[in-house]
């Protein structure tokens, strides 16, 4: 891992975007023309995080610092040596400021500079930790935000920098997959304030969350780690209805399954089981589906 700073420094500027790049040539001129038009409008720096790349977007990241200066000298590049996920990069990007708030994005994500402007206004007036451009409820509670409906982006949101680091929520930097975007999210609202969140109506919809990939085993280890975060923290009760919806998350994809896992299914997470039709947030048909295959005969789930 290495970082170019040079004598440019984005430390004080108020906010700063965290922007990452994996295999983005044909994308990262127009992303970084946007990004540029904010830094132009906006007391906001650029800390550009090229999360191994095996493409040209290195080449076109000088090229395009080579045509504007005046972006080249009010940002940072960093390159990670070989991908290592939104965790690593926002962690590299959080090492290059000391601005006091921070945005994730990447090219499908730059917000426009009237969405920006109206979450750094609020940001500023109200003081917050948190300014989100979408939540599913209007008083946001991490126990009634939905996995299901894309709550846990980073994408439009502006997060104090001190929060960030007094969630330790840029660790463990594994794949790069929507569950970190659900460790750094959950992490960061378990220590705030209702109080200091705010949700701005702006934008297009957020980008919904794709929950059911492969990397079954990667849901599951990372979710047994948030919790193991919210035990040692003592928010283990205070956020149960949470935990309960993380765990039942990461285990779901079991139930489809070629060969119907229903015993590594029903074991994994087990205290999710008994209240699987109570669990908030959970799509209807998951919840049936998971209770039928609790209350059928075992016998029938096995051959199944």
């Amino acid at each position: 891992m290495c970082s170019d700073t040079g004598a440019k420094d984005p430390a004080k500027s108020a906010h700063c975007i965290i922007f990452t790049v994996h295999n983005d040539a044909d994308r990262l001129e127009h992303s970084l023309s946007l990004l540029t038009k904010l830094t132009q409008s906006h007391d906001v720096r650029c800390v550009i995080v090229n999360d191994g790349s095996t493409d040209r977007s290195a080449d076109v990241l000088s090229y395009f610092m080579a045509l504007h200066p005046e972006f080249d000298r009010s940002s940072v590049t960093a390159t990670l040596h070989f991908r290592q996920g939104i965790t690593a990069a926002l962690s590299e990007g959080l090492k290059l400021t000391q601005s006091r708030y921070v945005m994730f994005t990447t090219p499908e994500s730059i917000p426009t500079t009237a969405d920006f402007a109206a979450l750094a206004d609020a940001a500023e007036s109200r003081q917050c930790d948190i300014v989100c451009s979408h939540l599913s409820t209007r008083h946001p509670d991490l126990n009634r935000m939905s996995i299901a409906r894309g709550d846990f982006n980073l994408h439009g949101k502006l997060i104090s920098r001190d929060l960030l680091l007094a969630a330790d929520a840029v660790a463990p930097p594994l794949l790069s997959d929507i569950w970190h975007h659900i460790n750094i999210i959950a992490r960061v609202f378990a220590l705030c304030t209702p109080d200091r969140v705010a949700v701005i109506r702006r934008g297009s919809s957020p980008i919904p969350l794709h929950s059911y990939t492969p990397e079954i085993k990667q849901h599951l280890l990372l979710a047994m780690l948030i919790d193991n975060w919210f035990d040692e923290h003592g928010l283990t009760e205070r956020f149960s209805p949470f935990l309960l919806q993380m765990k039942f998350m990461a285990k779901a994809p079991l139930m489809y399954t070629a060969d119907n896992r229903f015993t590594l299914w029903r074991n994994t997470f087990a205290e999710v089981n008994a209240r699987v039709l109570r669990i908030p947030g959970i799509p209807l048909g998951e919840r049936l589906r998971a209770w039928f295959l609790l209350h059928t005969p075992r016998q029938f789930n096995a051959s199944t």
